[in-house]
């Protein structure tokens, strides 16, 4: 609020690991692994009245995805699964802001590479998510809301000689909101 000179005191971590194995099964390019956490936590801190906020987000996130050769026409491709569980809490003064929260959410997608002729080639992909976020607010109370975000893409490329091309790309995409556009309750700095 007004004139208050305020800093944050953060502290952040993050692990992550990946696996990838090479061609495991005819006709398959790799399968890979990916999986992180991350523990972010900040301190609001005002001069003259010490600390008034913690806000702390606990996330974990996955994703496996094959990547495939050629086949017929297409060229190349991947299917993939991610997924992720968040949870976000705030402490003090920022309690009043947003209620604690945990979000979780499964995901599947597809990318598909086919080529028409030696000159062009089409591009295809599609991700399907299911977001589950439960929160609080003074005048909802507990409150669970469900999304299943849909995105399309497609693309064409026109190459009529090595070292030019024509591309086109078209795309949809959609996201669930976030805590924050869910559940905030007024205005924070």
């Amino acid at each position: 609020p007004g004139g208050e000179i305020a800093h944050i005191d953060l502290d952040q971590s993050n692990y992550s690991g990946a696996l990838r194995l090479n061609a495991p099964l005819p006709g398959i390019e790799s399968i890979n692994g990916r999986i992180g956490y991350s523990d972010y936590k900040h301190k609001e801190i005002v001069l003259g009245e010490g600390l008034l906020s913690t806000f702390s987000n606990k996330e974990w996130e996955g994703r496996v995805e094959m990547l495939h050769g050629g086949f017929g026409a297409i060229t190349s491709g991947a299917l993939g699964v991610q997924w992720g569980d968040r949870d976000f809490s705030a402490l003090g003064e920022g309690a009043d802001y947003l209620a604690p929260s945990n979000t979780q959410m499964l995901g599947g997608y597809v990318f598909e590479r086919l080529a028409l002729t030696d000159t062009l080639e089409l591009e295809g992909a599609a991700r399907i998510e299911s977001v589950r976020v439960t929160g609080a607010t003074n005048v909802l109370g507990n409150v669970t809301r469900e999304f299943s975000p849909f995105s399309i893409a497609a693309g064409a490329s026109f190459r009529p000689v090595e070292s030019f091309a024509f591309s086109i790309n078209l795309s949809q995409t959609e996201r669930a909101p976030n805590v924050v556009e869910l559940f905030a309750q007024g205005s924070h700095e």
